[in-house]
């Protein structure tokens, strides 16, 4: 059975920093780590919401 990967701790850490509207850059973990990957999707689940709606608007 697949884990939930939302339940782990890299994935909450890159949703917390996202939510400090810390950018990117800030990812502490290693380039090619897992840890990485789940850190940007963590902060994706909450900024990408952010992306969508700037680029509607620029088309509204």
């Amino acid at each position: 059975m697949d884990r939930d990967r939302t339940d782990e701790a890299a994935y909450a850490e890159g949703r917390h920093a996202a939510e400090r509207s810390e950018g990117t850059e800030d990812n502490p973990h290693p380039p090619d780590s897992e840890a990485h990957r789940l850190w940007r999707e963590g902060h994706a689940s909450v900024t990408a919401s952010d992306a969508v709606a700037d680029d509607i608007g620029d088309f509204a």
